[in-house]
């Protein structure tokens, strides 16, 4: 059996891209205007209040990425928006494209090393709510 390690990160808050204090995108465009008019300018740098832009979340998993690159058999499971900028990282997206990249969910997404890039596999699971 392999040995396997938990590494706890700071990864506590999440960027609210789709819900923020339970509003919807629609209705955050109505409540909060201003903040809706911001994001959609740029959402790769935009920040929401009191939490953090998906600049921030790059930026803190900049050392991990490190770490993963030389790891096998990694197991990451989070939330939308830091697995986006996993998968930007290694499957070379953009910063413009990273906020828009599809991340399916209840889904194992595997990535693989390949000659000189890295290939990603969907595996959807049959989980629903």
């Amino acid at each position: 059996m392999g040995r396997f390690y938990f590494k706890k990160g700071p990864f506590y808050k999440q960027i609210a891209g789709f819900c923020y204090r339970n509003n919807y995108l629609y209705q955050i465009s109505e409540l909060y205007p201003e903040e809706f008019r911001s994001r959609e300018k740029d959402k790769y740098n935009y920040r929401y209040p009191r939490g953090e832009s998906y600049y921030d979340v790059v930026v803190r998993l900049e050392p991990i990425m490190l770490e993963l690159e030389r790891a096998n058999n990694v197991l990451i499971i989070g939330h939308q928006a830091v697995l986006r900028c996993i998968l930007a990282y290694f499957l070379g997206k953009s910063t413009e494209e990273l906020p828009f990249m599809e991340v399916p969910l209840h889904s194992v997404l595997k990535i693989s090393a390949m000659a000189d890039d890295y290939h990603m596999q969907t595996v959807q699971s049959n989980i629903s709510f």
